[in-house]
């Protein structure tokens, strides 16, 4: 083989097998994605509350004549937080979903 194609292949090898987002959800035992998921359970709740907090404010600030310009950034800072929290352990939820219905 060449030089050049030697290089390119073990490249593109290291890339296949190093890639930025490893997707491959299916090889956690069943513990350690039960616990995965617990953990991403716990900060979602974590998440809510904080979320169902911050919109508490922005009602109490809207009722109380104050104006809610800063709540509401902090709304929208909780709720990104939570669905980019929801969005990275929806993966780990399904394939949990996946091995129960199997």
């Amino acid at each position: 083989m060449e030089e050049e194609f030697r290089f390119a292949l073990r490249a593109r090898l290291n890339w296949l097998f190093a890639k930025p987002g490893f997707d491959d959800f299916t090889w956690f035992c069943n513990e350690d994605l039960d616990a995965i998921c617990k953990v991403a359970d716990a900060q979602l709740a974590a998440l809510k509350a904080d979320y169902a907090a911050k919109l508490s404010e922005q009602s109490t600030a809207s009722l109380t004549g104050q104006n809610p310009a800063h709540q509401d950034s902090a709304v929208q800072k909780a709720e990104a937080a939570l669905r980019k929290l929801e969005e990275k352990a929806k993966p780990y939820f399904d394939e949990r979903s996946r091995r129960a219905d199997a």
